[in-house]
C-alpha cells in the first residue's frame, strides 16, 4: 500500500510516541522531520540553533519535510515549528493524505515535557509561542486529534481507523 500520514501538533502533543507506535503497530517506516535533520545535519537540534540560528533549522526542516513526503508507505512525525514556515504550510495544505493535528491542553504539555532540556523553544513563555501558532496548525491540518488524558493504545487505533478510512476510498 502506498500510504501516508503526518502528524503534527505543538511540541509535547505526541507526535513522536504516537508515529512510533503506529508504526510498530503496522509494519510502516516511521519518518521524522526533526530526526532527518540531525542526521543530515550531524549535529543536534539545539547546537543548529546556535550556529545556524532558528532560520538556518526551519531551512534544514523544510528540505527534510520534502524529503519525506517522497517516501511511501510512511507515517511522518513534524517538529512542532514546521507549521511558522509558510512554505511548509502550503505544502500540508496541498496534500490529499491524512494531515492530522495532534492537540493537548497547556498542563498536558507542561506534564509531557517536564525537565526538558532538548527543545530549544520550551520556555516560560511557550504558552504564548503555542497560542501563536495555533491557527497555523488548524489550516494545516485536514484532521484534529486530541491527546490530553487518554492511552497511547486508544490513540493508536483513532489513527489506525483514519487510515482505514483513507484507503477504502482511494
Amino acid at each position: 500500500m502506498n500510504y501516508q500520514l503526518v502528524l503534527i501538533g505543538f511540541m509535547g502533543a505526541g507526535k513522536t510516541t504516537l508515529s512510533q507506535a503506529l508504526g510498530r503497530a503496522n509494519g510502516l517506516p516511521v519518518l521524522d522531520t526533526d530526526e532527518l535533520v540531525t542526521q543530515q545535519a550531524h549535529m543536534p537540534i539545539n547546537e543548529i540553533f546556535s550556529q545556524e540560528g532558528e532560520a538556518g533549522f526551519r531551512q534544514r526542516e523544510h528540505l527534510a519535510l520534502l524529503h519525506a513526503l517522497t517516501s511511501k508507505p510512511a507515517i511522518i512525525a513534524t517538529g512542532g515549528g514546521i507549521i511558522t514556515q509558510a512554505n511548509n504550510r502550503q505544502v500540508l495544505q496541498s496534500l490529499t493524505v491524512p494531515v492530522v493535528l495532534l492537540t493537548a491542553s497547556p498542563a498536558e504539555i507542561r506534564r509531557r515535557l517536564a525537565g526538558t532540556t532538548d527543545r530549544p523553544l520550551f520556555k516560560k513563555d511557550w504558552p504564548s509561542l503555542m497560542a501563536k501558532r495555533n491557527g497555523w496548525y488548524t489550516a494545516s491540518a485536514n484532521r484534529v486529534l486530541p491527546t490530553t488524558g487518554r492511552a497511547i493504545s486508544e490513540l493508536v487505533q483513532e489513527l489506525q481507523h483514519i487510515m482505514e478510512e483513507v484507503s477504502i476510498h482511494d
